[in-house]
């Protein structure tokens, strides 16, 4: 994938694999992005404002091959679900 910089000048990124991705409450975007074979990046974003509430990095059982597996998934779920609840939390 090229991005091209204010200078105009082009910057290939290598193309990012999601793994995972769900959104909590209308509001926050989890994801797992993949960044090695048995490797992925969790992050919980507010969808409106961009911020980052997590950023992490998380095993991949079995590397992944053919999507994530449901132990996974269960792991990454309640760790999203604990930083949003203690986000809003702070809000209220």
């Amino acid at each position: 994938m090229t991005h091209y910089t204010n200078t105009g000048n082009p910057v290939d990124f290598p193309k990012m694999e999601y793994i995972w991705s769900a959104e909590l409450d209308n509001k926050y975007q989890c994801s797992v992005v993949r960044i090695n074979k048995r490797g992925g990046n969790l992050r919980v974003v507010e969808s409106a404002t961009g911020r980052e509430l997590l950023n992490q990095d998380v095993g991949l059982m079995y590397g992944a091959q053919f999507g994530p597996d449901v132990e996974d998934v269960e792991k990454w779920q309640s760790i999203c679900i604990a930083v949003v609840d203690r986000d809003q939390k702070n809000v209220d």
